[in-house]
């Protein structure tokens, strides 16, 4: 299939970055903030050669599984007091700790969400599973470095042999932005906004994979950073931060009115 970007696609892609940015600045500071989340960092970190730890990927899964579902900017706030709660994610605590004590401090944290009591439960298995592709591929950097993100996704996120739990495609895909590997997560700020009734960019009921595929041809046609894309998206929507585009948008004075098919 060809996947060839014409210069109109590349143009309409670079107006709405631009109109992106310039709508999230009316509303926050979006370096700093996108500096925050350390996903682009961790993203050039990656590129530049560095390893991730064993350790490094327990903390992405983590924070993965706390993001489910759930205002992110209270998790933000209290990194300090998680990393405490998780043993600094060190392999040999979370194997030993227990479940319902770390629901307990992600709890009294107020980083909970609805499934908080399974997603303790599943860390452990889910170290186990790393393990096992560690034997499988020498480390799970290796793994996640080395595979096309695609079977990754459908490996940990939908498989049999090496499924994680509690994480589904678009946590994976979360859990992998997390460790440095260049991804987007297509949640329900992403769906929406790049979706078929608002920007145009996804096709109408986007499977994860689909998403993900068609917000990394924009990318590519805008020729911008991913990672930085995908957390620019997601500022626009989330409530916490410049909830302009959520699930009742504020259109009247957003500076992508004109690209948006809302009231088309």
């Amino acid at each position: 299939m060809d996947h060839s970007i014409d210069g109109d696609q590349a143009h309409h892609a670079r107006t709405i970055v631009d109109l992106l940015r310039r709508e999230l600045t009316k509303h926050l500071d979006v370096d700093k903030v996108v500096a925050s989340f350390g996903q682009v960092a961790a993203a050039t970190r990656r590129e530049d050669g560095e390893i991730f730890a064993l350790r490094d990927h327990l903390r992405g899964m983590v924070l993965a599984l706390l993001s489910a579902n759930r205002p992110w900017k209270p998790i933000a706030d209290r990194m300090a007091q998680l990393e405490n709660v998780f043993g600094g994610y060190r392999p040999s605590f979370l194997e030993s700790a227990d479940p319902e004590q770390l629901e307990r401090d992600v709890r009294s944290l107020q980083c909970g969400n609805r499934r908080i009591s399974f997603q303790m439960r599943a860390i452990k298995p889910n170290i186990e599973t790393f393990r096992r592709i560690d034997a499988q591929h020498g480390t799970i950097d290796n793994y996640v470095g080395g595979t096309a993100i695609e079977d990754v996704v459908c490996q940990l996120g939908e498989g049999r042999t090496n499924k994680l739990r509690e994480l589904g495609p678009t946590l994976v895909l979360e859990y992998l932005k997390n460790v440095g590997v260049r991804a987007s997560k297509p949640d329900v700020h992403l769906l929406r906004i790049f979706g078929p009734k608002r920007l145009g960019i996804l096709p109408e009921a986007a499977t994860p994979l689909e998403a993900f595929a068609a917000f990394r041809r924009f990318a590519a046609a805008a020729e911008r950073h991913e990672v930085e894309l995908d957390n620019l998206v997601w500022l626009l929507g989330a409530e916490e931060y410049a909830a302009r585009c959520g699930a009742n948008p504020r259109c009247s004075d957003c500076a992508l009115q004109t690209m948006c098919n809302r009231d088309a």
